[in-house]
């Protein structure tokens, strides 16, 4: 197990840490930027007519936001972001792209100087021309022959936070990045999908409700990557800055990782102080899914970034309390836990502005997420297969006790548990034409006394071997042939009921059919013969009373009926069958 998974998350690695170390290529082309954040909405010559001094310059693009700043908070309270931009004379592409990334929760329009006018344009997705087409994630602007351009400005209203970074590329590197980020978020989206099915299937198929959670806590993780990378734009190119998604997915996937954690590390059995917690935890979760479409962007957004960086460490300190308890599987979640965490913690990060917004921390945090879902589905798939398996064991076991306690140790037949217990499904099953037959081995216990208790079990031991393979369907087919009714009996069952006593029931057989395979075992048992002193041979003989099964008949007074026919063929001088008279 722990070579396939270092082998797995190798090649998870290897296939996407080319992807996050792709570089920003923007600051080549030269662009600068400055911001300033109004409330008062203010028009476009407003903000033209704005002092320089008034403006904060960009370095290489990335705002300046810091969570315990007023301007951090503006933006989700209606303020409006403008950014100026500086377009260099010289550029070798004839078209530019604007991307600002990862911020999903952004809106705006891009104001440009174009034949004495300003002219709005829509980013892509929102545009009547062929860039529609283009599946731009983030909010993407494209500028037409940037060189006869001088100064641009873009009007951003979020109901989150204004913390991006803008990036600047040629039309062919735009496609280039475009491509490379939509196949490793494929990548990434792909293989949560099939977590997601294989745990499924198997919490239906065992009913293991561990599965059922985490099935469900990675689709909503798999919910939130894509709302996160910023997918939605491309079928609600009118979300724009609506934030409402990307809240809802969060505290969903918060709330799937609880439940699914509760239930693997058990705490409600193993730590019940930590397991109050995470309930009350997730009742917090729901009461918030609830209260975002009621609440202000700026409780909301409050709201989720709280729940997001308070309950992974809440997890994870559940985990070290199941850790403490020996839970075994407590180091193998907070091994994978402390990966994911560490990813999500720089992702909280960056959205509170204590580190710079970059889409590398975006890619960060998928594959963060992709190492935890892999460890932890392998995990969870050793954990189903040495569930089964001990399963398995625990069935062979039962079934070999089972056996055990219904087998004559001696015979290697039914004893007479098993016994009536087969009579028993028999006759439940089927009722049309029985015959029970009652054997006994005559003078049992002279040959006992005679030559010995070994050589008494060693005739048991060959009845036993007889009765099992003449109550086989191939070997009763062949020999219960009623020569007027061409009938034959396929169903027989076999037993030790008593030291030297033994029975056998028939189905689907008449009184003469059984007579005739009575008589035949009167004529079998003959031929046994014992070894004994001197090579001499020693053997004995049976007799055999068989009684019809009527329909108010039971197992007791068929038997006892099957009995007193045994004990007439006795007095009468043994070596025979006694069968009841059949009545019309």
């Amino acid at each position: 197990m722990i070579r396939q998974t270092s082998i797995l998350l190798a090649l998870c690695i290897t296939l996407t840490l080319p992807t996050i170390c792709h570089a920003n290529s923007h600051s080549s082309l030269a662009f600068e930027f400055w911001q300033i954040i109004e409330t008062n909405e203010m028009s476009l010559k407003d903000i033209i007519d704005t002092p320089d001094k008034n403006w904060t310059h960009l370095k290489k693009g990335v705002t300046q936001t810091y969570f315990l700043d007023q301007d951090y908070w503006k933006a989700a309270q209606g303020s409006t972001m403008w950014i100026k931009i500086k377009i260099p004379r010289r550029i070798d592409s004839n078209r530019v792209w604007l991307e600002l990334v990862p911020n999903v929760g952004l809106d705006g329009q891009l104001a440009i100087l174009e034949n004495d006018h300003w002219r709005w344009n829509m980013p892509v997705g929102r545009q009547n021309n062929d860039n529609d087409i283009l599946p731009a994630t983030f909010l993407t602007f494209i500028i037409d022959n940037p060189r006869d351009h001088k100064i641009a400005y873009l009007k951003l209203q979020t109901s989150q936070v204004f913390h991006f970074n803008i990036q600047v590329k040629s039309e062919e590197l735009q496609l280039n990045s475009l491509l490379k980020d939509h196949l490793f978020n494929g990548f990434i989206l792909g293989f949560l999908l099939l977590a997601m099915i294989y745990n499924l299937a198997i919490g239906i198929s065992a009913g293991e409700k561990m599965y059922l959670y985490y099935a469900f806590y990675v689709f909503c993780t798999g919910l939130y990557i894509l709302v996160i990378c910023g997918y939605p734009r491309l079928i609600f190119p009118e979300w724009g800055g609506d934030s409402i998604f990307s809240h809802l997915t969060a505290l969903l996937a918060i709330f799937g990782a609880t439940a699914f954690i509760r239930e693997l590390l058990e705490t409600a059995n193993s730590t019940p102080k930590t397991d109050l917690i995470l309930r009350a935890q997730q009742i917090i979760i729901f009461v918030s899914i609830i209260l975002i479409g009621i609440v202000s962007d700026t409780s909301a957004y409050a709201l989720v970034e709280s729940m997001g960086v308070i309950t992974p460490i809440i997890l994870f300190l559940a985990g070290i309390s199941a850790y403490r308890n020996n839970h075994p599987l407590a180091i193998y979640f907070l091994f994978s836990w402390s990966l994911f965490l560490l990813s999500a913690t720089i992702w909280v990060w960056m959205w509170l502005g204590i580190i710079a917004a970059d889409l590398n921390i975006l890619r960060l945090l998928l594959l963060g997420c992709l190492i935890e879902v892999v460890l932890l589905s392998f995990v969870l798939g050793f954990r189903y297969s040495f569930l089964k398996k001990q399963t398995e064991s625990l069935s062979d076991a039962k079934l070999k006790y089972q056996i055990l306690s219904e087998t004559d140790y001696l015979t290697g037949i039914f004893n007479r548990r098993g016994f009536i217990q087969q009579v028993d499904n028999l006759i439940c099953s089927d009722r049309t034409r029985c015959v029970w037959l009652s054997i006994d081995i005559d003078h049992f216990k002279n040959f006992n006394d005679q030559y010995g208790h070994i050589s008494g079990d060693k005739l048991l031991t060959e009845f036993g071997n007889m009765l099992a393979i003449k109550v086989r369907r191939e070997d009763l087919a062949a020999k219960l042939i009623d020569p007027e009714q061409k009938s034959s009996y396929r169903r027989g069952v076999a037993g030790r009921v008593g030291g030297e006593e033994f029975a056998v029931f028939l189905i689907n057989c008449s009184l003469p059919q059984a007579r005739l395979y009575a008589e035949r075992l009167l004529r079998d048992f003959e031929k046994i013969k014992i070894k004994h002193t001197n090579d001499t041979e020693v053997g004995t003989t049976i007799s055999i009373g068989a009684a019809l099964l009527t329909p108010h008949d039971t197992i007791e007074t068929v038997w006892k009926r099957a009995d007193r026919l045994l004990y007439n063929a006795k007095k009468q001088g043994r070596n025979r069958v006694i069968q009841e008279k059949e009545t019309s």
